[in-house]
């Protein structure tokens, strides 16, 4: 998003593949061991599925898992996310 912002809203799915399950994972994996979260990519992957296929995703190493968990918990303290909406990836959760 540095860089370009541009190129990366429009290859969002290019660079977390969903149809492939090990890049996907790979690439996601890594950007959930980043501690940082900005709302703006944040919001992107949400609306691309890729929050909620995590929530689905069975990952090996734990610390992925625990990244998962922060990013939802950041966005619902950001009030990004809702408890009150039975389908926000808070509520999910």
């Amino acid at each position: 998003m540095y860089l370009d912002k541009e190129w990366v809203v429009s290859n969002i799915n290019h660079i977390f593949p969903l149809h492939d399950e090990v890049h996907w994972q790979a690439a996601f994996s890594g950007y959930l061991l980043h501690p940082g979260v900005r709302e703006e990519f944040y919001s992107l992957l949400k609306v691309h599925g890729h929050y909620q296929k995590a929530l689905s995703t069975d990952f090996v190493d734990e610390e992925v898992q625990s990244g998962l968990v922060k990013h939802i918990c950041k966005a619902w303290i950001e009030d990004s996310e809702t408890l009150a909406d039975k389908s926000s990836l808070i509520y999910q959760l």
